[in-house]
């Protein structure tokens, strides 16, 4: 595989995507109904963070003219597209 970049793919409920930039082939890492959305590889590549908000949550926080708050911080491993969460919505991270 040559070098590659994790990017977002869809609307209302996104995925994580990773696209190879030399074939432009695309492996879809992460996708659930949350937007997630500002992946970006870890130091030594083998690990992809981006954030992610349950829409449901954003829709009452909007509804209510509220700041939109409760994104958490998540993981999904490059190679084999594990995710795990690193903080909870407050923003703390979680041991």
């Amino acid at each position: 595989a040559g070098a590659q970049i994790p990017c977002t793919e869809g609307g209302e409920f996104s995925r994580i995507v990773l696209v190879d930039l030399e074939s432009s082939s695309v492996k879809y890492l992460v996708h659930n109904k949350r937007f997630n959305f500002n992946p970006a590889f870890s130091p030594d590549g083998t690990q992809i963070a981006y954030f992610s908000l349950d829409p449901g949550r954003q829709a009452r926080q909007y509804a209510r003219s509220e700041p939109i708050q409760g994104f958490a911080v998540h993981a999904v491993d490059a190679a084999t597209g594990a995710e795990r969460v690193l903080t909870n919505p407050t923003g703390k991270f979680l041991q």
